[in-house]
């Protein structure tokens, strides 16, 4: 999901400001300028927080420390770009059109860019984490713990399905993915009682990228789907598909 960024110099040199938030770069970029510097990113992901410093935004605050966690925990693997309203009764008498454009009604707010792309967005302030429970009603999903992930896989035979994901919000791509996946479960378990679904599921999300499992399949970004056939992978799918692609992806053939 994540590839490395490209910064537009001119944009940077003359509308931007580098600073350091928990030890990860956030670019703090004036209003007026977000507009170019979201139409000049091209490559890779790119993450805004539409926000305040003002401390009578209380929610903003709260959103601005939780920015700030998620960009130290990426670790450069995308670009993190603050637009901050000082003092926030300011938001809504600038840059209407880019707001307007996304259907921003207040602050805060984040949007998710891939490649140029818009994918999501989150207003207000972070829910607080949801609590992990399995979300297929036809019981056709296992949940399994990162730490044991390798073991269930290397111990299984026949068909295996994996996902590695999250249930946090801000997964904007983990978000539109789960329901995806239980989709395909609930479509091809049934039918076919060979092919077998597993979870695994991450918090922090960015966890991944530090987990054993996650390393060695050189994981830099949720989700990921692959498929084992009698413990070894056979098919892989980095990010979202549809769940008629997912299905031709990883198990046309296979089964």
């Amino acid at each position: 999901m994540f590839v490395r960024w490209l910064s537009a110099l001119a944009v940077l040199m003359l509308a931007s400001m580098q600073v350091w938030a928990a030890g990860e770069p956030i670019e703090s970029v004036e209003p007026g300028a977000i507009e170019a510097l979201v139409q000049s990113h091209k490559t890779g992901m790119l993450v805004v927080s539409i926000t305040s410093l003002d401390s009578n935004c209380r929610p903003c605050i709260r959103a601005n420390t939780e920015f700030q966690r998620v960009a130290k925990e990426m670790g450069g693997k995308a670009r993190f770009v603050q637009v901050a309203w000082q003092p926030w009764s300011r938001f809504p008498t600038e840059i209407q059109p880019f707001l307007k454009q996304y259907g921003i009604p207040g602050v805060p707010a984040r949007l998710v860019f891939q490649d140029g792309k818009f994918e999501g967005k989150m207003i207000g302030e972070p829910p607080p984490p949801p609590k992990p429970s399995p979300l297929n009603v036809t019981g056709s999903i296992e949940q399994v713990d990162p730490t044991k992930a390798e073991q269930a896989v290397a111990k299984s035979s026949g068909v295996v399905v994996v996902m590695l994901s999250s249930f946090e919000t801000q997964c904007v791509f983990c978000m539109k993915a789960n329901p995806l996946f239980e989709s395909l479960a609930q479509r091809t378990a049934s039918g076919d009682a060979k092919v077998k679904y597993l979870r695994v599921m991450y918090r922090p999300w960015t966890s991944v990228t530090q987990d054993h499992f996650g390393e060695k399949l050189q994981v830099n970004g949720l989700p990921v789907f692959l498929t084992y056939k009698d413990g070894q992978p056979v098919r892989r799918r980095n990010g979202i598909a549809e769940v008629g692609e997912l299905e031709k992806l990883l198990l046309d053939g296979v089964r």
